[in-house]
């Protein structure tokens, strides 16, 4: 990834809240599950689950 993706994307997080030790964090995770062998593919597919769940746990609060 070059300088000025990496730069939107932080920014993008930024916008939405993300702090730096959450964002550290959760990069942690994903690189213990990595290590334990899990695909990328399955690892996106967690997140994708995670964040529907999430998303869906916020509409309920509103």
């Amino acid at each position: 990834m070059n300088r000025d993706t990496f730069k939107n994307q932080w920014k993008e997080l930024r916008v939405a809240g993300v702090t730096y030790s959450s964002l550290n964090e959760w990069l942690k995770i994903i690189s213990k599950l990595k290590e334990s062998g899990i695909s990328d593919e399955e690892i996106t597919n967690l997140l994708e689950d995670l964040a529907e769940e999430v998303s869906e746990l916020n509409r309920k609060r509103e």
